[in-house]
């Protein structure tokens, strides 16, 4: 159950790839989806319109999780990757329990 314009890649498990055409709502529904199974996420974007979906998801996915009395936070860092060629800085944010991210 992974959200239109956002992918989950085979060499990267467990990160989910959010592009800057992705729908929020889905990739919200996406990330609560990861997090109900694994009890985690991980989201990464490279761009500032795909940072802003991310974002937004995050959003829409804090709120889907709260229904269910589950609260969460996320820490965002710098990853670089190479991407035909050339390097590239994303950001990514790992999802986690708010507990989990005071520590």
């Amino acid at each position: 159950m992974i959200a239109r314009n956002a992918t989950l890649s085979d060499k990267h498990p467990g990160v989910l790839f959010v592009a800057s055409n992705s729908h929020p709502v889905d990739v919200g529904s996406s990330i609560a989806h990861l997090f109900r199974q694994q009890g985690r996420a991980t989201i990464q974007a490279i761009g500032p319109k795909a940072i802003n979906q991310a974002i937004k998801a995050l959003v829409c996915a804090t709120r889907y999780l709260a229904l269910e009395d589950k609260h969460i936070g996320f820490i965002p860092s710098f990853h670089t990757t190479v991407i035909a060629g050339q390097e590239r800085t994303a950001i990514r944010f790992e999802v986690l329990t708010r507990a989990n991210c005071r520590q």
